[in-house]
This record gives structure tokens, sequence and C-alpha cells, in this order.
């Protein structure tokens, strides 16, 4: 089974643990992965592919380096699945300070202005469009594909001094909700970030915050590493590629 897996930054973390795995002899032999970065999330907001109708051409010269098309032209190789990560990168709508102190989702309070769920998850589909559409293009040609979940909120991100907790847990929750909904209905399965790293609020354990103190929205190696090992436990319940 060859797998590529791809998609925003949170690539990064899930490469690294996947040469430590490969290292430790800890990879199964039945599963081949490449995984390459796609682009950053905040790129992932804007036009990035053009459909050629049975594939997306990379028309972002950043993206292209990594990769010209999906699924991946002959001379690149074949995948028999391919994993998405972005769909379920939440921060860039939480993490707006400024917003948050002037909107609220919930019962108003301090002057703010409240905004509807209804209005809510058409932002959150507007910031996921492009991977919406790109999705669509793989699924549109049976292409098999599973999105795999970025990190919950973690404690330590500034932004959580200047906004309400429960304004970032809603947000979050209602966001990864409204995205679940969508890819349920389109058919996609779902790696998620397991029950033992996300704590009784929502947040992720300190303990797999990024390595870098600066960084306030990546997990670290090990943090990959469970990740990883989930993304290998979900392939090994798929059928044999040779069956899809």
């Amino acid at each position: 089974m060859k797998v590529l897996i791809t998609g925003d930054s949170h690539t990064g973390i899930l490469k690294a643990a996947l040469d430590s795995l490969q290292q430790h002899a800890l990879l199964p032999n039945t599963i081949d992965f490449n995984i390459r970065p796609l682009m950053g999330g905040d790129r992932l907001t804007q036009p990035f592919f053009i459909d050629q109708g049975t594939h997306a051409l990379i028309s972002s010269d950043y993206g292209a380096s990594w990769i010209k098309q999906l699924p991946v032209a002959e001379d690149e190789g074949y995948f028999n699945y391919y994993g998405i990560s972005g769909p379920l990168h939440t921060v860039r709508l939480w993490r707006q300070g400024p917003f948050w102190k002037k909107y609220t989702p919930l019962l108003p309070a301090h002057g703010a202005i409240p905004l509807s769920t209804t209005f809510l998850q058409h932002i959150f589909k507007q910031d996921q469009q492009y991977l919406m559409q790109l999705i669509a293009l793989l699924k549109r040609n049976n292409t098999q594909v599973f999105v795999i979940e970025a990190p919950r909120p973690f404690v330590h991100n500034p932004v959580l001094k200047v906004i309400d907790i429960e304004v970032i847990i809603y947000i979050d929750q209602l966001y990864r909700a409204t995205m679940r909904s969508w890819l349920t209905e389109l058919g996609i399965d779902i790696v998620n970030v397991p029950a033992q790293c996300i704590d009784s609020e929502g947040f992720m354990l300190s303990s797999y915050r990024h390595d870098n103190p600066n960084d306030p929205h990546h997990g670290n190696q090990a943090f990959g590493e469970i990740m990883m090992k989930e993304i290998i436990r979900y392939l090994q319940q798929l059928p044999p590629p040779h069956l899809v």
C-alpha cells in the first residue's frame, strides 16, 4: 500500500515522526509512506490549483515545488491513498483577537455583537473553500482520500490572554463539527486526535506542544508519532488496494 500525506504545515511534524519511526524499525512493511507539504494553512485559503477535470494542477509556485498535481502524475509515482492535513485546522479563525473582542458566538457580554451559528459556519466554509474544492475533485475522480485532524488549541497560545477561553473552545469545536459534517456527507474518513492528547476543557495537553516556545499551535514529535500510529491503525483496517 502506497500512501501520500500532504497539506498544511502540520505535515512537518508527521514527517519528523515518520522518520523517527522508520529509524527505530517501527513501521509496518505493508505501508509505504511519502509525506510532502503542499503549503502553509494561510496559503491554502487562496486559490492554489486549477481543476483539470481528472486532476488538480497546482498553480502555486511554492506548492508545485513539492507536488505538481493531485492525484500525482504517473511520472511522480502512484499512491493508493491520499491523506490530507488542513480541513480540521481551526486556529486561523479563533486567534483573531481584535475580532473576537468585538464579536461573540455566545450570549452578548460587554457590548460584543453576537454572531449566529449559521453565519459562523459560512465563515468556516469560506476559510476552507479551496481545500474543500480539492477534496471534492479527488473524490469525484474516485481517489481514495482521508483527512488528518490538526491539534486542538494549546493553552500557551498568547491569544488566550485577550480572548475568553469559552469563545476559543466554542469556535474550535463548532469549526471542527462543521467540517466533520461536510466530510462525512462526502464519505471522507477522518483520523482523529486521540482523547489521550486532550484535556477535559478541549485543549491539547502541554506535553504535546512544539519544542519551539514561540510556536503556539503545532504539536511536537511525540504528538506526531501518536498521529502516525493512528494513521497506520486506520490504514490497516482498510481493504487491500487491489480490492478498492
